[in-house]
């Protein structure tokens, strides 16, 4: 008799509020992800074959590998998933006009460990959901005020973070 495999998905869910259309906040933040800044534990991030790699270490002995790769949407939302990797991801970015200058910008993804053992530890010092959200409220800052919220330390470069390939 099999064991049945249980799956741990985890779930993040960032929305923030930024005061221009739709439009110049996807604009913005696709500008704005090209300044990679040096992020503890991001350790590689790659464009080929229209899909982003990237390599980090979360903490507490995480490591995380994925390739990730943007979805067709029908509408205006950013949807996009993994392709291979020790993590599954499947996420969406929607930007909601709130006011004629307002927008509500909504991250939802979900995640999950492909190791039943990586799952466990994730789950019990959620590593990863920590370092994900780590690195989304420090686009936060660079999306409502531009490259002036850069550190000095800030490098521009081709290779950005987590889901900039959504927004090219």
């Amino acid at each position: 008799m099999g064991v049945a495999k249980t799956e741990v998905t985890m779930f993040i869910q960032k929305s923030l509020h930024v005061d221009r259309t739709p439009e110049e906040t996807r604009r913005r933040l696709a500008s704005q992800l090209t300044y990679r800044r040096n992020w503890e534990g991001l350790n590689r991030v790659d464009f080929a074959d229209g899909k982003m790699e990237i390599a980090f270490n979360a903490g507490m002995g995480v490591a995380v590998e994925v390739q990730i790769e943007e979805l067709p949407s029908p509408g205006g939302e950013i949807l996009f998933h993994s392709c291979h990797g020790n993590v599954a991801v499947v996420g969406m970015i929607e930007f909601t006009a709130i006011k004629e200058r307002l927008t509500e910008v909504t991250l939802t993804m979900d995640y999950t460990a492909e190791s039943p053992l990586r799952a466990f530890v994730d789950l019990v010092t959620r590593a990863v959901d920590r370092f994900l959200n780590t690195q989304l409220a420090a686009i936060e800052p660079m999306l409502r005020n531009g490259a002036e919220a850069l550190n000095p330390g800030d490098v521009y470069t081709e290779a950005s973070p987590a889901l900039a390939i959504c927004l090219r």
